[in-house]
C-alpha cells in the first residue's frame, strides 16, 4: 500500500491477477472526480464499447455520471482514454505489439488510458485499472503508474 497524504492505494496483492509489470511513483495521483468523461478512439467499435462499460461502471463505483465520447471531440486532458492497438504494428514483424488479450495502462497527473489488442484486453485493463482506484475524503484516486499484462501461457 502507497499512501499520498491521507489517500491509501491498495497494490500488488490487491490487483488479481497480479500484473507482469507493474511500476508505480511513490507519489502523484490522477484524480478520478474530477474527470467525468471517457474518451475511445473513434475508429474502434470495440474501443467504443470498453467506454460505454468503464463508464458506467465508474459511475455506480463513484457515484459520479460518467460519460464517454470519442477522443477526436475532446481538448485539453484529465480524461481516461481507451485505444485499440490495430494501428502500432511492429514494421519489422508485421505483428502487433499487442496480444489479443493483452493490455497497458499509463496513468499520469494529467490523463489515464488503457490500451488493448482485443475485447479481452479490455477487460482485462478495466479490472485492473478500477483494482488501482483509492479513496480520500475529497475524491477518488489512481496512483501514477504504468502496468503491462497478459494472461500466462
Amino acid at each position: 500500500m502507497i499512501g499520498r497524504g491521507s489517500i491509501k492505494v491498495h497494490i500488488g496483492g490487491k490487483i488479481y491477477p497480479q500484473p507482469r509489470d507493474l511500476k508505480i511513483k511513490s507519489s502523484g495521483y490522477f484524480s478520478v472526480s474530477r474527470c467525468q468523461i471517457v474518451a475511445y478512439d473513434p475508429d474502434s467499435e470495440l474501443a467504443k464499447r470498453a467506454a460505454v462499460n468503464l463508464a458506467n461502471r465508474l459511475s455506480h463505483l463513484i457515484n459520479i455520471p460518467y460519460t464517454y465520447q470519442p477522443n477526436s471531440e475532446l481538448s485539453g486532458s484529465r480524461n481516461i482514454v481507451l485505444t485499440r492497438d490495430d494501428e502500432n504494428l511492429d514494421m519489422v514483424k508485421y505483428t502487433k505489439v499487442l496480444g489479443a488479450e493483452e493490455y497497458e495502462i499509463k496513468i499520469t497527473e494529467n490523463s489515464a488510458s488503457i490500451r488493448a489488442g482485443g475485447s479481452r484486453g479490455y477487460i482485462y485493463g478495466i479490472e485492473s485499472l478500477l483494482q488501482l482506484i483509492g479513496e480520500q475524503d475529497d475524491g477518488f484516486y489512481l496512483p501514477i503508474a504504468q502496468l503491462r499484462d497478459a494472461p500466462y501461457c
